[in-house]
């Protein structure tokens, strides 16, 4: 084998081992992702064929400005299993619990809020002074230090009236404590009641 080659060599396995693979884990989110989309769409398409180009546009925004929504609930999720140290095999089971929470807080909030704004339409602007208060406060904010959660009113809240452990115990919300009778909570469980509250909070939008 020439230099030349030698040399070609060295630099195809040079650049094969910069490109990380895509693990196992990101392929089946991307295609959990796709998934869902498409049934989104083919969900928006019969609304389309039984109900008309209207109802299909007015469904289609709502999907997208959820969506968009759900951005930054994909950041709090991150910070809260980065802060309690959530093994990667246990995240799906506090993001599936926290889906079903989910939809029935949700469920609820969207109930309640048109029930509300059908009998006093002026909580619309109550609702917008919130919403450009919230919105002051991003633009006004130069604190660029990565936020504490331990300082955070959710994180405190929860390990104050939720008996737990620092230690993890596979996929469950409980554990046997020191004592070997009592059962505590264990880190887990915080993280799927913080993720739970922080989508109440969310759910105001």
């Amino acid at each position: 084998e020439s230099p030349s080659e030698k040399a070609a060599s060295t630099a195809a396995d040079g650049s094969a081992a910069a490109i990380a693979p895509v693990n196992d884990e990101t392929k089946a989110a991307l295609l959990q992702t796709a998934a869902a989309v498409g049934l989104a769409c083919v969900f928006c398409a019969g609304v389309f064929a039984t109900r008309g180009v209207e109802d299909a546009s007015a469904w289609f925004a709502a999907y997208v400005l959820e969506e968009s929504l759900s951005i930054d609930n994909l950041f709090v999720f991150s910070l809260i299993f980065d802060y309690f140290q959530t093994p990667s095999a246990a995240q799906p089971r506090v993001l599936r619990w926290g889906l079903i929470a989910a939809v029935v807080l949700r469920l609820s909030f969207i109930c309640a809020g048109l029930a509300v704004v059908e009998q006093f339409k002026g909580v619309l602007l109550v609702f917008a002074g919130i919403l450009l208060y919230s919105a002051y406060g991003l633009l006004t904010d130069e604190d660029d230090e990565p936020e504490d959660l331990s300082q955070n009113p959710v994180v405190k809240l929860t390990k104050q009236y939720l008996p737990s452990t620092d230690t993890y115990d596979g996929d469950r919300f409980f554990t046997t404590g020191a004592d070997g009778v009592a059962s505590v909570a264990t880190p887990l469980l915080l993280a799927l009641v913080c993720v739970e509250i922080s989508d109440v909070i969310f759910a105001v939008d």
